[in-house]
């Protein structure tokens, strides 16, 4: 199970505070878990990236490659 790091709140105001628009509650349910997908994703690969690379601490760079193998 995906953590939940973006609260289904949150993702609520940035479509209402970016968008000006309403959003059904299936749609924020899909969008905070997909959204928590993509992060638990982007970051277990950029912990990779950066033990592969015998370090403990994730940079910059990692992030941007290991969005590129999402």
């Amino acid at each position: 199970m995906t953590e939940n790091y973006l609260s289904k709140g949150r993702v609520r105001r940035i479509i209402r505070e970016k968008y000006n628009t309403r959003i059904a509650e299936s749609a924020v349910d899909a969008l905070a878990e997909q959204t928590n997908m993509y992060i638990d994703n982007l970051v277990g690969g950029a912990v990779e990236l950066a033990s592969h690379a015998g370090r403990k601490t994730i940079q910059g760079e990692d992030i941007k490659l290991a969005n590129k193998s999402i």
